[in-house]
Parts: C-alpha cells; sequence; structure tokens
C-alpha cells in the first residue's frame, strides 16, 4: 500500500513540475493566444468591435466615426456637424502640401474570452505583426482611404488617411481587411532609400494567427481637394 502510495506521489509531483513549466505557453507553443476578434479605438474607447464576422459600433462612445454602418472619415459629418479629420501643416497655402487623417487610433485584439491580448511591439523583438489590405474601386478614379503608420503609433496603432478624391467621384468607400501576422524569433526589416519601401522578412517562415472574414467599410466623404490629380502626397513608411 506504501508503494502505491509513493508511486502516485511521484506521478503528482512529476505532473505539477510540467505544469509549472508549462505556465503562461500556449499549447501550440506561444506565449500568446489566437485572437478571436478586435476593438478598433479611440483614446481607450472603441470605436468598433469586430467579431465572428460582424461589425458593431459604439455609436453611444463615439458617433462621429460612423454613418449608415460604415465607419466615416469626414470634415463635415451628415449628422453630427463635426470633422473627424486632423489637418497637419496648417500654414501651407497650397492644398497638395495639405495632409488630413484621423486621429492615431489602434486596433485591440482580444481572446475568445473577450480579454485583451497584450502583443508585444515589434521594435521590442516582437513576434507578431499587424497587416491590411485594402480593396476600392482605384480604377474608376474614386478616391479610397489608406493607413499609415507614424513612429509613435507603435505596432497597433495608425491613421486612417483620406486618399483620393477626383471632381468625378469626390467621394468613396475602401474594405480594410485586418490580420495578425507571425514569426517564430521575430521579423527582420531592411530600409532602402524611399522612406516607404520597407522590406519585411520572416526567415522561420510567416504564419498568419487570424484574418477578419469580413472587411470593414470605410466611406470617405467629400472634402477639400487635395491637387490636380486628387491625391496627397506623403512619405511615410508602412503605407500598404
Amino acid at each position: 500500500m506504501q508503494i502505491r502510495n509513493l508511486i502516485l506521489l511521484s506521478f503528482l509531483a512529476v505532473a505539477l513540475i510540467l505544469t509549472g513549466c508549462d505556465d503562461g505557453v500556449e499549447e501550440n507553443g506561444r506565449e500568446y493566444p489566437d485572437p478571436a476578434g478586435f476593438d478598433i479605438t479611440l483614446d481607450g474607447a472603441a470605436i468598433v468591435t469586430y467579431e465572428n464576422g460582424n461589425y458593431t459600433f459604439n455609436t453611444d462612445l463615439i458617433p462621429e466615426y460612423e454613418y449608415e454602418g460604415q465607419l466615416i472619415v469626414t470634415m463635415d459629418h451628415p449628422e453630427e456637424n463635426v470633422s473627424n479629420l486632423v489637418r497637419t501643416s496648417q500654414d501651407e497655402d497650397d492644398p497638395a502640401d495639405r495632409r488630413y487623417f484621423t486621429p492615431s487610433i489602434y486596433i485591440e485584439f482580444f481572446d475568445e474570452g473577450g480579454d485583451f491580448i497584450n502583443y508585444p511591439e515589434e521594435e521590442d523583438g516582437g513576434e507578431y505583426r499587424l497587416e491590411w489590405n485594402r480593396h476600392g474601386d482605384e480604377s474608376m478614379g474614386m478616391r479610397t482611404a489608406q493607413l499609415e503608420q507614424h513612429g509613435s503609433d507603435g505596432s497597433w496603432g495608425f491613421h486612417i488617411r483620406a486618399d483620393y478624391e477626383t471632381q468625378a467621384f469626390p467621394d468613396g468607400d475602401t474594405d480594410l481587411f485586418f490580420s495578425l501576422q507571425y514569426c517564430e524569433g521575430g521579423f527582420e526589416y531592411e530600409s532602402h532609400d524611399d522612406p516607404q519601401d520597407e522590406t519585411v522578412e520572416c526567415p522561420t517562415g510567416q504564419l498568419q494567427l487570424f484574418e477578419a472574414s469580413s472587411p470593414l467599410q470605410v466611406y470617405v466623404d467629400e472634402y477639400e481637394l487635395a491637387d490636380e490629380d486628387g491625391r496627397y502626397p506623403h512619405e511615410r513608411n508602412r503605407v500598404r
């Protein structure tokens, strides 16, 4: 009987040791769980939440970013009568030298329990990277939205920029698909002379952990014409 109890205690001790070694590490070997959805936030408040293929706007908190089920980028909201675009280079008289985009907004991924996942920043050697794809009817000359990241935005912040406009098509729609990529050991970057030309590689093979199954629809409302081609100049990294 004593031998049997000793064997059971030994198995229990081994199990406790193994459990302690695995603490904080996912079964797939990654430290952080895969996301189930995300919030797009401004100043800590969620503009819109994505989960199970659906987007839910929190209009009670930030009404100026939603219009008819889309995220709107505008200088004059049809209902709120406010602008959600920030103009830089305030003293520039030439419209071609002006830039308009939203304040810094952030994507915050959450797990199946709804808890925020604090993925590390890329500059800290993080193995996780935000990606996005943009779809819009540019062939017809319609202005679309664009995303850009500034240095202060980190890995998970960005701006939505009012990008294209022509006199024939003064406004336009853009579909934005967000995804989360993983690279074991961290991504490698190589910058070139062109500030927008940045090569990103994953020596171990890039793995897509998450991709939204439906797009965030962004409507860019009519605004001041940027230049004769309807395009704002930009020299920012990670404009994709």
